[in-house]
């Protein structure tokens, strides 16, 4: 992780809060986790095209869909890639929204960064697979979607959907997104 003093912006001094992520000014993406700035790295093309193809499809589904949202659940503030909510965009720009809470967000998607050379991030990964998983759970978001990279193919994503079960997520469904996009498998719903 990058030192926050090679980074251009400002930090509040002293323990950061969830609510925090709304008042730092940085220009890199974080987040904050147990009282601690989380510098992540630029998203990739690979990650950026993901991330726009996830929007669509959860903007279609439900009645908005944002990216690189603010959202404080427990005690950290997290930027989710992608979330889908219930607020229409009306209410959003209405009320002013830039910061989400759990009972606004319907699925939350995390997208596992890879470096140029492809490889995963350890601590990346079980941040999106374990940390954020048990606090969404814990928050009561209904779905989360893990997207990761599907070896040998460059361009196309595994798309790992989880639902909320008794306040743990249960594997829903693994598929492509190119099969998502292309509207040959179905997002499977909630029971």
């Amino acid at each position: 992780m990058t030192e926050v003093a090679e980074l251009h912006g400002w930090v509040p001094q002293g323990p950061l809060f969830p609510e925090d992520i709304t008042k730092v000014v940085l220009d890199a993406r974080f987040e904050i986790s147990d009282g601690k700035l989380e510098i992540m790295p630029p998203p990739s093309p690979w990650h950026q095209y993901s991330s726009r193809d996830v929007e669509r499809l959860l903007d279609a589904r439900h009645a908005s869909a944002l990216s690189d949202v603010p959202l404080l659940v427990g005690d950290s503030g997290r930027r989710p890639d992608v979330i889908a909510t219930s607020l229409t965009r009306e209410e959003i720009m209405r009320k002013r929204i830039r910061t989400a809470t759990p009972d606004m967000v319907e699925v939350a998607v995390e997208i596992i960064s890879h470096d140029e050379d492809r490889r995963r991030d350890a601590v990346a990964v079980k941040r999106d697979r374990e940390t954020k998983a048990h606090e969404y759970a814990q928050a009561g978001i209904a779905e989360y979607w893990i997207l990761d990279e599907v070896p040998g193919d460059p361009v196309d994503a595994s798309v790992e959907i989880y639902h909320l079960r008794d306040g743990a997520y249960v594997a829903a469904a693994v598929v492509r997104l190119s099969a998502l996009v292309s509207g040959e498998v179905q997002i499977p719903m909630r029971e």
